[in-house]
């Protein structure tokens, strides 16, 4: 599948791309997904402001329809945090309704946030775990094939105590020969690198790295454009953990699944004893997940189980497996998982 796309490519997948069009024969799932994230952030930028100014028509509008306005351009999330400063929420009491809405005074107003933060894949609590996990997925990746390949380097943290304001992901101690270039850092981004985020990225960090260490290699993992400068995907890399990235996989099954592989988190949502890498029971305490009364109730632990479990990302694929008397629960989680732009397998 393509990763390295022309202009021409990208304007064309950018202008037709939804979150329900990502599968695709041409391009991985998660090329598509963060095209998509960052076309979502740029229409944010473009629209957040405007709506500053019509604070008023915003609480008005709530109080006689109790409903969130369209605010076109906005994700359900930024378009909740809009609302709460209309009607006078904090900056500090916003950001703990929305990983807790049953704070909120409303019962109304807590089941639309909770619905938000079920739903919003570029701004949500959730989206943000995820988007820290693709992140540190990309960087153990780098370390696993330095470490096969007895590549000595030193990481980020050590080279920040030296300088804190030029730190590339891994510094290494030699320069090394990638294709016909010689490096001697590599900086990991989990995401596509299209002009402008490059661009930017060239101005904030690059440019300090050039002059500090010499050349060295930005790896987008979920592709780039072609001709960006010192760029690459990682291709040079063979790993399951960079594929299953790329491909956004992941498994509900109701039994063990026999065909893990390395690197695959078990996670354990069921009563049943399995052996797996964490175990996740707050969301089977539910009686009844369709019931918008008890969901808000639980609203804070359902949104902290989703946010532990979307950070094992970091670490390989998702494989969950699930009570078989509890339809209702992996109904839900597929739900969840799917819109935030996961391939979802289930496995009876």
């Amino acid at each position: 599948m393509k990763l390295i796309l022309s202009c021409r490519e990208f304007a064309k997948i950018r202008k037709n791309i939804s979150i329900d069009s990502l599968r695709s024969q041409k391009y991985y799932r998660g090329t598509l997904l963060s095209i998509l994230i960052q076309k979502q952030i740029e229409r944010v930028k473009r629209s957040y402001h405007r709506f500053l100014s019509k604070l008023d028509d915003i609480a008005k509008y709530w109080e006689k329809n109790k409903k969130i306005p369209e605010l076109p351009g906005l994700t359900p999330t930024v378009r909740v945090r809009i609302l709460l400063k209309a009607l006078g929420y904090g900056k500090r009491r916003i950001k703990r309704i929305l990983v807790n809405p049953k704070e909120c005074d409303d019962d109304k107003l807590a089941y639309e946030i909770f619905n938000a933060v079920l739903k919003d894949y570029v701004y949500s609590p959730i989206a943000a775990e995820l988007q820290q996990a693709k992140g540190k997925r990309g960087e153990l990746i780098l370390k696993n094939w330095l470490s096969s390949m007895e590549i000595k380097y030193c990481p980020e943290d050590s080279i920040r105590k030296i300088d804190s304001k030029c730190t590339p992901d891994f510094l290494l101690e030699d320069e090394l020969l990638i294709g016909r270039r010689k490096i001697r850092w590599i900086e990991s981004k989990s995401m596509f690198g299209d002009a402008k985020t490059h661009n930017f990225m060239f101005n904030k960090q690059y440019e300090k790295y050039y002059k500090n260490f010499g050349n060295g290699l930005i790896i987008y993992w979920f592709g780039h454009l072609r001709g960006l400068k010192n760029s690459t995907t990682g291709s040079f890399i063979h790993s399951y953990l960079r594929l299953n990235l790329l491909k956004m996989d992941a498994i509900l099954t109701e039994k063990h699944c026999n065909r893990t592989r390395q690197n695959d988190v078990i996670v354990n949502v069921s009563d049943s004893d399995v052996n797996c890498s964490t175990k996740l029971k707050g969301l089977i305490n539910l009686d009844d997940l369709k019931n918008a009364d008890n969901l808000i109730s639980y609203s804070d632990k359902i949104i902290s189980d989703l946010r532990v479990l979307f950070s094992l990302f970091s670490n390989g694929r998702l494989v969950i497996v699930y009570d078989n008397k509890r339809e209702d629960l992996r109904n839900f989680l597929e739900k969840i998982l799917k819109n935030f732009g996961f391939n979802v397998v289930v496995q009876s």
